[in-house]
């Protein structure tokens, strides 16, 4: 930044608020990746549609086991008891609400007739790394700090 003694603003300024705000340097980058690709192939949709599965699809956080979902936690579980099943029924409770079901299954229905290839992507991810840097006169090492947005 051109702040300072020596600069192209606040070049007047007393050497007690030159070692404050002048000599500061930023740098930074800037990344925006899209999401991943989210493909639900061979699978049927209970409770919801195509759409609404696509409009779910968001960035969702379980605070009490600090893991990250693309698609809300009731979706996943419920899934999750769609896809545990035996000769003898659902061995983790029967699913209910909306979920993805597997071919073929118990609730599912039929894939000939009622299944879809369907992606959608994931959030778009944003990510930006800045750098503060302010050199002090005769050292080696700047003084730095790092900020990762």
């Amino acid at each position: 930044m051109p702040f300072g003694r020596g600069r192209s603003l606040f070049s007047g300024i007393g050497p007690k608020m030159d070692m404050v705000v002048g000599g500061w340097e930023f740098r930074g980058t800037a990344r925006l990746q899209s999401g991943n690709l989210l493909d639900f192939k061979n699978r049927v949709l209970v409770g919801m549609t195509d759409q609404e599965l696509r409009d779910s699809v968001g960035v969702w956080f379980d605070n009490a086991t600090k893991i990250a979902y693309y698609i809300p936690k009731d979706i996943v579980d419920e899934s999750y008891k769609a896809y545990q099943y035996d000769a003898s029924g659902f061995t983790s409770g029967a699913p209910a609400g909306r979920y993805a079901a597997p071919a073929g299954s118990v609730g599912g229905g039929n894939c000939v007739q009622r299944c879809r290839r369907l992606c959608t992507a994931a959030p778009l991810f944003p990510r930006a790394d800045v750098h503060e840097i302010r050199p002090e006169p005769g050292e080696a090492d700047p003084v730095q700090r790092a900020e990762e947005l």
